[in-house]
């Protein structure tokens, strides 16, 4: 972040989404299965948003646990 302050410009974009109420799914909040689902559907959307960025399957859990098994090895 500090060699990011240093650069004499930097250039950030944001993108607004609208909510998203994907009732044609028929989700319910008690199915953790429906809440993948959803997630992939949101995950798409964002996608589609950023040209450069590539799909993964990988999740915030995954890169986590990723991150320790590295940390650990070192």
């Amino acid at each position: 972040m500090i060699l990011g302050m240093c650069q004499f410009q930097n250039h950030l974009k944001t993108l607004e989404f609208n909510t998203f109420y994907p009732e044609y799914l028929n989700l319910s909040q008690d199915n953790e299965n429906d809440w993948m689902i959803y997630a992939r559907k949101v995950k798409d959307i964002m996608l589609k948003a950023m040209p450069h960025a590539t799909n993964s399957e990988s999740g915030f859990r995954d890169m986590k646990e990723y991150e320790k098994i590295i940390k650990d090895l070192a």
